[in-house]
């Protein structure tokens, strides 16, 4: 049989805290520089999206979901107006420009 877990008030009251002292926070590693993809188009065929995309350090090329663009990133997704790459720790979403 299982009981109901019965609480007394008096315990659940917030302890208080002081902020850390300004300086004395560990700063967070600075983000590295994610590439730039530019999604130039998409085409769906039977077997999904593929995609052609450029990254600044490249020539167009034409991908599919799987494929490893530049710098470790790797295409997660294509639908007709983006394209979803990540590293593994960031995500970027290219998208196709307004006509």
């Amino acid at each position: 049989m299982v009981r109901p877990l019965e609480l007394d008030p008096d315990s659940l009251k917030a302890v208080p805290t002081t902020p850390p002292a300004p300086g004395t926070q560990p700063k967070p590693p600075e983000p590295a520089d994610a590439p730039a993809f530019d999604l130039i188009a998409t085409v769906k065929g039977s077997g999904g999206f593929s995609a052609v995309i450029r990254t600044e350090e490249s020539n167009p090329r034409v991908v599919e979901v799987g494929d490893t663009v530049a710098d470790g990133y790797r295409v997660v997704r294509l639908d007709e107006d983006c394209a979803v790459l990540s590293d593994g720790r960031n995500t970027i979403i290219a998208k196709r420009p307004r006509r």
